[in-house]
């Protein structure tokens, strides 16, 4: 195992894709590398941000915003 083949399959572990074996292989590498350990955290902070609703902005925060900006340019 190395860096370059953690990165190859950091998504298929999250996601549970990868075979049992080849993922207590691949946790215990990224417990003992500091890169891919953060690789993986990132990838799965990644995952969770997509997961979380897309709200819309109240009507007219734009046109406010942009107000703002201007009167204090």
């Amino acid at each position: 195992m190395n860096c370059a083949e953690f990165a190859e399959k950091v998504t298929a572990l999250i996601t549970g894709t990868m075979p049992e074996a080849s993922r207590e292989e691949y946790l215990a590498h990224a417990a003992d590398c500091a890169a891919c350990d953060a690789a993986l955290r990132g990838r799965l902070a990644t995952l969770a941000m997509e997961r979380l609703p897309v709200e819309e902005p109240p009507a007219g925060l734009l046109d406010r915003i942009a107000t703002d900006v201007t009167q204090s340019g």
